[in-house]
């Protein structure tokens, strides 16, 4: 089922808001994210709480229930994980807000489907 979203990425200096179609399937959200002329595809895993970025770059995976961000840069081949703490996760059927910190940097992620 194809739902229309805006999507916010919030930390102290950028904020970052945009639209997309999203598809939600098996308790799993997918969309495509266009940003600088780059396409990521984004899943989020909301029964696992897992995030799931992934574009020609750059793999990302947040996993909010295990408090690891796993990244894996592609041209060089290299993975490195990182601290990930959840200050506190909301979802309903309409809206899901995700806020965490990663390293010293406070994130506030949302998916509205309102």
């Amino acid at each position: 089922m194809k739902k229309k979203a805006r999507i916010s990425i919030n930390t102290k200096n950028k904020k970052t808001n945009y639209n997309v179609f999203l598809d939600i399937k098996d308790n799993k959200i997918y969309y495509e994210e266009i940003l600088d002329n780059k396409v990521t595809n984004v899943l989020y895993d909301k029964k696992n709480s897992i995030l799931i970025r992934d574009n020609s770059e750059i793999y990302m995976e947040y996993n909010f229930s295990t408090g690891i961000a796993s990244y894996y840069l592609k041209e060089f081949q290299k993975e490195f994980n990182l601290d990930l703490k959840v200050k506190s996760i909301s979802s309903n059927d309409d809206k899901i807000e995700i806020v965490f910190m990663l390293e010293d940097d406070l994130f506030k992620y949302i998916i509205d489907m309102r």
